[in-house]
């Protein structure tokens, strides 16, 4: 589904290109020839599968079952991975991340025509969702889990934010950052994430 416009109709007759064109093969049409067959013989069934029934299937399974998570070895044996990370009150939260994830997916697939200012923009405004989502309902049973996620989390906002500050759609009346502002910030992006890697790779170590 990821599809962008190449030439826009117009007075021009010379534009052989107006329309929108598949990302992972700009010489095929959307919508025409085999991606038609490819959209809607495998990309509507999985994106039912995916953002529907998978979903849906983790909250049925968990939320339904709440009251036997952890008095019955059975259901724990099989299903403990979808919900023995989490708090009792959030233990639906596999089904969460799933729903998150999917949002960012079609922020990537969807976004191609919102330029690509647009599309960090969205994939900032999501990221910053998914932190509020973390701080407010503290999800996971282990402190030390929800604190690395929270910074993971948190240094993807940065990123996203800074790249914001550095793309040439987001300077105002002609004023751009000078090359200086450029290295500082992206030396200090590079450190926060290695920093982050590095204290991931720590704990780890330490289990």
């Amino acid at each position: 589904f990821a599809c962008v416009s190449v030439d826009h109709p117009s007075a021009d007759a010379s534009l052989s290109a107006v329309g929108t064109f598949w990302v992972f093969d700009m010489g095929q049409a959307c919508y025409e020839g085999y991606h038609r067959a490819w959209a809607i013989g495998l990309g509507v069934p999985l994106v039912l599968l995916l953002c529907v029934m998978l979903p849906g299937a983790i909250f049925y399974l968990v939320l339904s079952n709440r009251s036997s998570l952890h008095k019955n070895p059975d259901f724990r044996r099989h299903y403990g991975f979808l919900y023995q990370a989490y708090r009792p009150a959030c233990c639906y939260w596999e089904g969460v991340i799933t729903l998150q994830t999917l949002v960012l997916v079609a922020v990537s697939v969807f976004g191609f025509n919102l330029g690509s200012y647009a599309q960090v923009f969205l994939l900032h405004v999501c990221l910053m969702s998914i932190m509020a989502s973390l701080i407010l309902a503290k999800p996971y049973a282990q402190a030390a889990t929800l604190r690395t996620m929270s910074q993971g989390v948190g240094c993807l906002c940065i990123t996203t934010y800074i790249a914001l500050t550095l793309w040439p759609d987001s300077y105002i009346s002609g004023f751009a950052p000078s090359d200086a502002y450029r290295n500082a910030l992206t030396t200090a992006l590079l450190l926060l994430n290695a920093a982050y890697v590095l204290s991931v790779a720590w704990r780890l170590h330490n289990l």
